[in-house]
């Protein structure tokens, strides 16, 4: 370290290959590694780059790589066959480190769990090879078993839909002209247990779920894009949602507009967004639901008859959420609620 200026790291001598030794006593207890960018970072990256053994932290299962675009290629340093978890922000956007990108999946063949944050998801136009390189990293996972990243392109889509180690998928967006090219025969993400899109379009949610399935979810989340979606639309999203997802495993979903309300204020709903009992019905033959959450800009207009069909329809039922515009939310504890004197009524209540 630079006496004159502590940020700054500088080799007080060359590395020497008995340097590593001692290393070696303690590298193999590591199994993750963490590095996230800074400008002191560089130059050690540089001299680590003549000198690592190839054979160091040979137990690295875990690596989380936020660097900066001219830092990327470092990543190889520490790639093994063994790794088994990766997560990368803001990868690069062109240049030579698009190629070491792509190869990812070659180097490690054994990822079973993947994060990819930070790249241009909402204009993929302006950004063609950063969006292929990463399509292509992700068309070379052969065991994966979760994925959150921002945005896959058709063919990505495509190959994670029929593989059957995909649990859990976790997107930022849906591409709207996304159609599946697999035979319709065969179940699409039939292997998902989790699923969990952000900020689209009720329409394009509606569309890509009608494309998949059946689906044994255990978790739906689905925050749709900050818009006033209509009665009728987040009825056929519901309505697709009964029709393709296993009414028995799921237990957790949530639906509706997330974001930014306050633009909406002091806007005029329209009575054609207010959510009706037949929407809500929809749901009611989940009988495993334990957390319910609706949003709907335009509120609910529930009657007493639907409100005690829900009671009955879910009996583990810990949580319900029903977010609207100008009280912004309803929540019923079903937990503090006392037990019916009726020891037979079909109703059961839970302590929490």
């Amino acid at each position: 370290m630079d006496e004159a200026n502590t940020d700054r790291k500088r080799l007080l001598r060359p590395i020497q290959s008995t340097d590593w030794d001692r290393v070696r006593v303690y590298a193999y207890r590591i199994t993750e590694l963490y590095c996230v960018t800074c400008e002191e970072l560089s130059p050690i990256f540089q001299a680590l780059d003549r000198c690592v053994p190839g054979d160091l932290l040979s137990d690295l299962h875990g690596l989380t790589w936020w660097c900066e675009d001219e830092d990327f290629q470092y990543i190889r340093l520490f790639l093994r066959a063994g790794l088994t978890g990766l997560s990368l922000s803001n990868p690069p956007e062109s240049g030579p480190h698009l190629s070491l990108l792509s190869t990812l999946a070659v180097q490690c063949p054994g990822l079973r769990h993947v994060l990819i944050s930070g790249y241009n998801w909402k204009s993929a136009a302006d950004s063609q090879s950063q969006f292929h390189a990463i399509s292509v990293f992700i068309r070379g996972l052969q065991y994966i078993e979760s994925i959150h990243t921002d945005s896959l392109d058709q063919d990505a889509l495509d190959h994670l839909d029929r593989l059957p180690t995909l649990c859990k998928l976790s997107l930022r967006s849906i591409l709207p002209t996304y159609a599946s090219s697999q035979n319709t025969d065969t179940p699409l993400f039939a292997a998902l247990r989790k699923l969990d899109i952000w900020h689209v379009d009720v329409g394009c949610m509606t569309h890509f779920l009608s494309l998949c399935g059946p689906l044994q979810l255990i978790s739906l989340d689905l925050p749709l894009h900050n818009s006033l979606s209509t009665a009728s639309e987040m009825h056929n999203l519901l309505g697709v949602i009964s029709s393709k997802v296993s009414l028995s495993s799921l237990t957790t979903v949530a639906v509706g507009s997330q974001g930014r309300w306050d633009d909406f204020l002091e806007v005029e709903i329209p009575t054609d967004h207010v959510m009706y009992n037949q929407s809500l019905r929809m749901l009611l033959p989940f009988s495993n639901l334990t957390t319910v959450s609706i949003a709907s800009l335009g509120g609910f207009n529930f009657d007493n008859a639907t409100i005690s069909a829900m009671t009955r329809a879910w009996p583990h039922i810990e949580s319900l959420r029903l977010a609207h515009l100008r009280t912004l939310k309803i929540t019923l504890d079903f937990a503090a609620v006392p037990a019916p004197y009726d020891s037979e009524s079909p109703v059961r209540f839970h302590d929490s």
